[in-house]
């Protein structure tokens, strides 16, 4: 396939009159149709004749085309149209290669020549009206079926659509991979351009799992990073819109904020805002060196509410500090325990300090109130003692003069009456019997 160049020395085709050529083609089995210099109708010709240019050639048996030295099979050029172009029932373009040029070996190579302009090196353009078109396809048995490189900053494989799938994977075995990305930095990488859009959207069926991470040892399985706004969203109807699981003394989900941020945010319209729920060990966990270990607050409910079979809510302190804290700012309640319908709604327990320590400035430190029983009821060696600096304890004295005329009374109960007069019950009754001892 060798020509003179415009030298006049034989060789292979020079640069000049590669660029100056419309088009080459050769056919095997079928038509392969080239944009020419110079128009042409079709050229029949028999087995053994030359190919001619600027029309279409047709032959009995395929044409097979060999390079001398470094050159190509077929160069073929077209400045606005087709460079080559083959119609086929089945491949209309098929190239193999087991040699290397320029550190690349492929089948077919594409190429763009300008590189001030952009262009495609290779493009494929499925059928517009059938939904299972393929543009470019590539099949991998255990290889690579479509493979995409970049040395600088550029895009190895870029996706395009509309309203479809810019890229798509798909596998049919449970164990395959749709898509995957592996590297040093930035395996797969999603980015949302509006508002309303999503970087990364994984989807699942029923009992199947929509995004999935894994991490071996040390690392995140999944992480989630904002400037502003939320690292990470989920959004669910009924179910659970973030679940962790931890099956070795791990983190189901942790959470971790720098500079007065929330590691693990929950909100909640009428519910649970955070939740967490363990069969043997705790639900919800909270550490701080410094500060907090857990904090809840509402403006108008409850801030923390704990539920559980032994204990609701347990806090531990092991540097001197307050193992559960509990603040109001406006008449309400700092700590409050409920009990239904018996146990205790809030106890204490120390080894030789105070179990339950109450403090306040003005106010009450501890107060009971029980409607139809014991407001504060105190068991051990000393059931109770008082310490004042006014007083020690004080008895408020009823609205009426005397010991009490109503109700049922147990023998040691102590009344001090409407004129400062105290009374001790010395037997049981209703209303008991009662001696004036002061």
């Amino acid at each position: 396939m060798n020509q003179k160049d415009e030298s006049g020395t034989a060789g292979p085709f020079s640069r000049r009159r590669l660029l100056s050529q419309a088009g080459l083609a050769a056919a095997g089995g079928g038509a392969l149709a080239v944009t020419g210099v110079v128009g042409g109708g079709p050229a029949a010709a028999g087995n053994g004749d030359a190919l001619l240019l600027g029309q279409a050639n047709s032959a009995n048996y395929k044409t097979t085309l060999f390079p001398d030295q470094l050159g190509f099979d077929i160069w073929s050029l077209s400045r606005n149209g087709v460079g080559i172009r083959s119609e086929m029932g089945a491949l209309g373009l098929w190239g193999r290669t087991g040699q290397k040029s320029d550190g690349v070996t492929a089948g077919v190579y594409g190429d763009v020549y300008y590189d001030t302009l952009p262009g495609t090196g290779v493009m494929g353009v499925g059928p517009n009206n059938h939904a299972g078109g393929i543009g470019v396809e590539g099949i991998g048995y255990k290889g690579i079926g479509v493979h995409g490189t970049v040395a600088d900053s550029g895009y190895g494989v870029l996706g395009h659509a509309g309203i479809g799938f810019g890229v798509r994977g798909e596998v049919t075995n449970a164990d395959g991979i749709g898509v995957s990305g592996e590297g040093p930095g930035v395996a797969v990488k999603g980015k949302a351009t509006t508002a309303g859009g999503t970087g990364v959207q994984g989807a699942a069926v029923d009992g199947g799992t929509a995004i999935r991470g894994e991490v071996p040892n040390y690392g995140y399985g999944v992480r989630a990073k904002a400037g502003a706004g939320f690292g990470l969203l989920a959004e669910v109807v009924n179910g659970v819109a973030v679940a962790g699981d931890s099956t070795d003394n791990g983190w189901g989900v942790k959470g971790t904020a720098a500079n007065g941020g929330w590691g693990v945010q929950g909100i909640s319209d009428t519910s649970f805002g955070v939740r967490g729920d363990s069969t043997g060990g705790t639900g919800v966990r909270g550490n701080s060196t410094t500060d907090v270990g857990v904090y809840g607050r509402s403006t108008n409910l409850t801030g923390v509410l704990g539920y559980g079979g032994s204990y609701g809510v347990i806090g531990q302190c092991d540097a001197g500090g307050t193992a559960v804290d509990g603040a109001s700012s406006d008449g309400g309640t700092g700590v409050w325990g409920r009990s239904l319908p018996t146990g205790y709604g809030v106890r204490g327990e120390s080894s030789s300090g105070f179990g339950v320590r109450g403090d306040a400035v003005t106010g009450i430190a501890v107060s009971g109130n029980a409607p139809q029983g014991t407001a504060v009821s105190g068991v051990g060696k000393l059931g109770g003692e008082f310490r004042g600096t006014r007083a020690a304890m004080r008895l408020v004295p009823t609205a009426y003069v005397g010991s009490p005329p109503t109700g049922r009374h147990l023998k040691g109960d102590l009344v001090c009456d409407k004129n400062g007069d105290l009374w001790f019950c010395k037997a049981d009754g209703t209303p008991g019997t009662w001696v004036k001892i002061a």
